[in-house]
């Protein structure tokens, strides 16, 4: 879940509402690769807090190999959180308004049960769906966040297999690819079931 976008539910229209689906927004329109070579350029080059391209060695330096993946998550995550934060809100906005939460804050519970126990809760259907959904965007998006950081990964693999006609490794890499979102789409359905146990 996304406390940013639970916060921007609490007072909609408010600054900080406007804040976050502002950048929220411009977090679902930057595409990977630019936003990959801006952090490169940013944080690698004029701070120097990050390697830049190429990364490092895990077997030589694990801590350092961490570290450089730090600039490649942010760019193939930032995309899938900033949507997810705008599913959380308007869910978020639609249940605090519901009968039930009226009927709650009557009956004089705190109203952080109210936000992070019970509209929480009935607002995570839509989320898990938008989050299994995100699972296949990264697999897709690794491809071009590895060739911006120069790193070797499954996206990489794969470009160098196709130019290679290697189709046994394409073959293996669409099948591991398929077995990922088949399991993400299967724990998003259980997690259904757990969320909801209306539904059978």
């Amino acid at each position: 879940m996304s406390p940013t976008g639970v916060g921007a539910a609490q007072r909609p229209g408010g600054r900080l509402d406007r804040l976050l689906t502002t950048a929220a927004t411009a977090g679902i329109a930057i595409p990977n690769f630019w936003l990959g070579m801006m952090l490169i350029v940013l944080f690698a080059v004029q701070l120097g807090w990050f390697p830049g391209p190429g990364g490092v060695d895990l077997g030589e330096d694990p801590l350092g190999a961490l570290h450089a993946l730090v600039l490649p998550a942010l760019a193939l995550g930032l995309v899938g959180a900033a949507e997810i934060c705008r599913q959380v809100r308007s869910a978020m906005i639609e249940n605090l308004s519901a009968d039930y939460v009226r009927t709650h804050r009557a009956m004089g519970l705190p109203h952080r049960s109210i936000v992070w126990r019970h509209a929480l809760k009935n607002s995570s259907l839509p989320v898990a769906t938008i989050t299994g959904i995100q699972v296949s965007h990264l697999v897709g998006g690794a491809v071009v966040v590895e060739a911006v950081f120069g790193i070797s990964g499954l996206g990489s693999l794969v470009v160098e297999a196709t130019n290679q006609r290697d189709y046994v490794v394409i073959q293996a890499v669409v099948l591991l690819t398929a077995l990922i979102v088949l399991a993400t789409n299967l724990i998003v359905d259980i997690s259904y079931r757990l969320l909801d146990p209306r539904i059978t």
